[in-house]
């Protein structure tokens, strides 16, 4: 509406595209104002004009950066939404070439703290499940510690079943529920009771605890080593070790 009242204020930036059979220009950064102007074009003023620039860039990583810090210009955008971005250059979104090769390359590019993006990218990954999409109804919402939390869970194959059957039930109810509340009921679909869990326990020939496995909310385990471990010989120490290793695989 803005720009239909009073013109495009700022141009929007471009690159040539060589060898496309499709495009000549790609905007790398302007799409809000290149959707406007088309907007503006089809529906009022067959005469209305795209402004833009023309700059050369040395590579695909330096367009990408430019982009970054045109968003970061713009309204206040979540880490959620960063992370999808990062997935983006990446290559990690279907239909999207990777612009960097790795994850460390794009720290270095974007000045960023290394444990802190990959969050945002782990995070991120529930773009990608639809029918957790389908239920929220505005992804850039998403809370950051929360998103994490679900998707770690989703990457476990037990819990990831847990969660779509909240996720399903939630779909059919009307209306919809805020981002907190459901993101809240799916995590209280793993979360729930389970802190009480008792570990698991491993016993020499004697029937002393040698070994004591508790699985946390979090997904994450502990195991315990009792002192009397020291007593056992290295073949049925390692026996109960593999005990415990077969039992975590299953869980």
């Amino acid at each position: 509406e803005e720009i239909a009242n009073e013109g495009q204020k700022e141009p929007a930036v471009v690159r040539v595209l060589d060898g496309d059979p499709d495009y000549d220009y790609e905007i790398i950064y302007g799409r809000r104002r290149h959707f406007s102007c088309s907007n503006i074009r089809e529906n009022i003023d067959p005469t209305f004009l795209f402004d833009v620039v023309i700059r050369e860039f040395a590579d695909d990583t330096d367009a990408a950066y430019m982009t970054w810090i045109e968003n970061e210009g713009q309204t206040p955008i979540t880490d959620f939404e960063r992370g999808v971005y990062f997935r983006r250059l990446l290559g990690k979104i279907a239909g999207y070439e990777k612009v960097f090769n790795s994850q460390d390359d794009l720290c270095a590019k974007f000045n960023y703290d290394k444990a802190k993006m990959s969050k945002m990218i782990q995070c991120a990954a529930l773009i990608e499940e639809p029918d957790i999409l389908e239920i929220i109804s505005d992804r850039t919402k998403i809370p950051f510690t929360g998103g994490y939390k679900l998707a770690m869970y989703l990457s476990d194959n037990g819990y990831r079943k847990k969660i779509l059957a909240e996720a399903k039930r939630l779909s059919a109810k009307k209306p919809a529920a805020t981002v907190s509340s459901v993101l809240k009921s799916l995590l209280d679909a793993v979360e729930k009771g389970h802190n009480s869990a008792q570990p698991t326990v491993y016993k020499d020939k004697k029937d002393n605890v040698v070994l004591s496995y508790t699985q946390k909310a979090n997904g994450a385990g502990v195991v315990a080593i009792d002192k009397s471990a020291k007593e056992l010989s290295q073949r049925d120490l390692l026996a109960l070790f593999k005990s415990l290793v077969d039992d975590i695989r299953t869980m």
